[in-house]
């Protein structure tokens, strides 16, 4: 593998596009908009210690990212139970924070409705995680009505995914991964393809700080 693992990962990002010029006048805005969120708000409390939010703004009409980072799920994932259950809520915690902050935006008063273009909630490395949940369940609900060589096809692309996915985790978030999906998808796992790990890596691993700013810090 070319990149080494990432110090931090996406548990949630929210994202917005503005009809707005970048100029620091209207980042300005945003960033007072973005003040008036809770630094106390519930959500990861459990793991303040271990997360942090942080605010991206890329140039053209402004597109900000406001993005949860971990070090690794298992500070998140403990706190619930099981690795499964926990990236479950993780989901839905960043479900629920992507709300709030949206409704920060949307609620200010320098910030109409027609000046945002476009809102997304996206799901992180607990997303592409369940992902994976989501496809061998849906195997194993159809597996009656796939030939022998369906089943082998499709159980080899899932096992390229889990692989390409588990060498981005941490050590013991690679193990709960693996502990937490039927022994048959994790036997004879094929080495980790570069090009998907790395673009894994690029895509939700941690820039560098220069690049981002804490949300606290605005």
């Amino acid at each position: 593998m070319k990149l080494d693992k990432p110090k931090y990962i996406i548990l949630g990002e929210t994202y917005f596009r503005f009809k707005l010029d970048y100029n620091e006048s209207n980042k300005k805005i945003i960033k007072q908009a973005l003040h008036k969120v809770s630094y106390n708000f519930e959500i990861y409390n459990y793991n303040k210690k271990y997360t942090k939010i942080t605010v991206e703004f890329r140039e053209g009409s402004i597109k900000t990212n406001i993005v949860i980072w971990a070090p690794v799920l298992y500070f998140a994932i403990g706190h619930y139970g099981d690795f499964r259950s926990g990236v479950d809520q993780i989901l839905n915690d960043s479900r629920i924070f992507s709300e709030y902050i949206s409704n920060i935006i949307i609620s200010d008063p320098q910030i109409s409705m027609d000046d945002i273009a476009r809102i997304e909630k996206r799901k992180g490395i607990p997303g592409r995680i369940k992902e994976i949940y989501n496809q061998i369940d849906s195997i194993q609900r159809n597996v009656n009505d796939l030939t022998p060589n369906q089943m082998s096809i499709r159980l080899n692309e899932i096992k390229q995914k889990i692989s390409n996915l588990s060498w981005v985790l941490s050590q013991n978030d690679q193990q709960s991964l693996l502990n937490s999906l039927p022994s048959e998808y994790t036997t004879n796992l094929p080495e980790p393809n570069e090009e998907n790990t790395n673009y894994l890596i690029n895509r939700y691993g941690l820039k560098p700080d220069e690049e981002i700013e804490r949300l606290e810090n605005l």
